[in-house]
C-alpha cells in the first residue's frame, strides 16, 4: 500500500500539471507543430495514468502462486483437459479420459426410475 501511493502520485501528477498548462495556454495561437507535440505529450501522460492499475496486477502476481500458474497456462496456451478442472458433468452422460488426456463420452445412462 505504501509503495502504491508514490506510484499513483508519480503517474497522475504530471498529467494534472500538463492539463493546467493546456488550460492556461488555450488562448495562445499555436502552430501545427506545437499542437502535434502537445498532443503526443498528452497521449503519453494519459497512458501513464494506467500505471497504478498495472501495479496492482503485478502485486497480485507476486503474491499469488495460483494466479502465476494460471497466467503461465494462458501464455503458453496449454490446456489441462478439454472440459477443465472444475466443470460439472451432466447426470445423463458418463465421461472417461482416453490415452491422450481427452475427455470422451463412453455411454448414455438410463434415466428411467
Amino acid at each position: 500500500m505504501l509503495v502504491q501511493i508514490p506510484i499513483i502520485l508519480g503517474s497522475t501528477l504530471p498529467f494534472a500539471v500538463f492539463a493546467e498548462y493546456i488550460a492556461l495556454s488555450r488562448a495562445i495561437i499555436k502552430s501545427a507543430n506545437r499542437i502535434a507535440i502537445e498532443q503526443v505529450v498528452l497521449d503519453v501522460l494519459i497512458l501513464s495514468t494506467y500505471t497504478p492499475f498495472a501495479c496492482s496486477f503485478f502485486t497480485f502476481m507476486a503474491s499469488s502462486k495460483s494466479l502465476r500458474n494460471e497466467l503461465n497456462l494462458f501464455l503458453v496456451c496449454r490446456k489441462t483437459n478439454v472440459l477443465g478442472n472444475n466443470q460439472i458433468l451432466p447426470n445423463s452422460t458418463t465421461f472417461t479420459i482416453n490415452k491422450n488426456n481427452r475427455w470422451i463420452r463412453t455411454k448414455e445412462l438410463s434415466t428411467s426410475i
